[in-house]
């Protein structure tokens, strides 16, 4: 994986993130588009889907 491609991976991450934190929902619909954009393969951005909805909501509990 190239440097852009993880950044790339990062936005898309912090974009869903961003949505669920403002609405309560919305992580996977926003941010899985835009990681079918990029190449890497599709069980490696479900994967990633999972692990970062999972930590968003352990910090929004913590956090709130």
């Amino acid at each position: 994986m190239t440097v852009t491609i993880i950044i790339l991976v990062v936005v898309a991450v912090f974009v869903g993130a961003l949505m669920r934190t403002m609405f309560g929902f919305g992580e996977a619909i926003v941010s899985m588009p835009l990681r079918s954009l990029l190449p890497i393969p599709l069980n490696t951005s479900v994967s990633l889907i999972g692990m970062a909805g999972l930590t968003v909501a352990v910090l929004t509990v913590v956090g709130g």
